[in-house]
C-alpha cells in the first residue's frame, strides 16, 4: 500500500490509498474502511482507495510515490 495527500477544496489536502491486491477480492473497499476507522485516528483514514495492479517501484525496488497515477 501507499498513502499520499491529494488536494480538498474543503479540507485543503485528504488522504489517498493506493492499494497492491492480487486478484479482486470481494467488498474489498468496505473492508479497507472499517479496517482503517477501528485502527486509525480519524484524520489518518483515507477517504478514498485505488486499487493497483503493481505499485510503481524505483531501481533500488523502493515504493516510488511520484510515479502514482494519482487523478486530481
Amino acid at each position: 500500500a501507499a498513502v499520499v495527500g491529494v488536494p480538498d477544496p474543503v479540507r485543503g489536502e485528504e488522504v489517498l490509498a493506493f492499494i497492491e491486491v492480487i486478484g479482486t477480492p470481494a467488498d474489498l473497499d468496505k473492508e479497507l474502511k472499517r479496517y482503517c476507522r477501528v485502527n486509525l485516528a480519524g484524520y489518518k483514514c483515507p477517504r478514498s482507495f485505488e486499487v493497483v495492479a503493481k505499485l510503481p517501484r524505483d531501481a533500488a525496488g523502493a515504493l516510488d510515490k511520484e510515479a502514482l497515477p494519482i487523478r486530481v
